[in-house]
């Protein structure tokens, strides 16, 4: 949850700016997925890589659930199941910039 102190940040509060930074997000992704073997790395770790490969920062993709439910709000769309895939990608992108530190039991 974002704490009201905190403003969406203004290179994703357009609507443009904000589908053209996801669209870098799920890219990302995409190329994440595509290796044949299996890599696991930390919270710190993986925001590291997606700083330096796409430039993308920790604190936009903190917003990204919160933003893109107030996008969808606006255009009023009620049926959510067209939009299920890119909420789950707001949602890693959301989890993995605020819970940095990974905690192993």
């Amino acid at each position: 949850m974002v704490y009201v102190s905190e403003v969406i940040p203004g290179n994703i509060r357009n609507a443009e700016h904000f589908v053209s930074f996801l669209k870098r997000f799920v890219e990302y992704i995409k190329t994440r997925l595509r290796v044949q073997h299996i890599v696991q790395e930390s919270p710190s770790i993986f925001l590291h890589n997606i700083q330096i490969k796409v430039c993308i920062e920790r604190k936009p993709l903190r917003f990204c659930t919160e933003h893109l439910a107030s996008f969808l709000r606006t255009m009023e769309i009620t049926d959510l199941t067209d939009f299920s895939a890119l909420i789950l990608i707001t949602h890693l992108a959301t989890l993995v910039s605020t819970y940095i530190r990974m905690v192993l039991q």
